[in-house]
């Protein structure tokens, strides 16, 4: 048994010995958010305008307010809402392709419209709409 004991003191000794001492790595800078517009189309004849995005950074260093998402007609100014904003989630992200849509108010976009989108704060410009491709 003392044998034993010895064997198991010894390997312990070795094992511990084996391991590399904890090194800190450094830390490293956090990605801001931003928001990437991969299509922005009109829909539903017209009435609708489906917007597809990708928002990607770490979102810890600037949370995102659902409530701030619209889009705006470059053209006259005039702002689209949605009523249900999307669900923005804290946390480094790449968040895979979404889409969101807004109605549109009376048809006032048109095919060729350069509008910008906001969501959840973040901003692109310049966005052209299309329209939407069948089948």
């Amino acid at each position: 048994m003392p044998g034993v004991m010895i064997f198991l003191t010894l390997f312990s000794v070795f094992i511990f010995s084996c391991t590399a001492p904890s090194v800190k790595l450094p830390e490293m800078p956090l990605e801001e958010p931003g928001l990437e517009i991969t299509k922005a189309m009109l829909v539903a004849n017209g009435r609708l305008i489906e917007i597809r995005y990708r928002i990607y950074g770490d979102l810890k260093t600037r949370p995102l307010n659902p409530k701030e998402t619209y889009i705006i007609d470059e053209s006259t100014g005039e702002l689209f809402f949605v009523e249900r904003p999307p669900r923005l989630m804290a946390g480094n992200r790449n968040i895979s392709p979404s889409y969101i849509i807004f109605p549109n108010n009376k048809g006032l976009v048109k095919k060729g419209a350069l509008i910008t989108v906001v969501i959840g704060g973040l901003r692109q410009e310049h966005i052209k709409v299309e329209e939407q491709v069948m089948y």
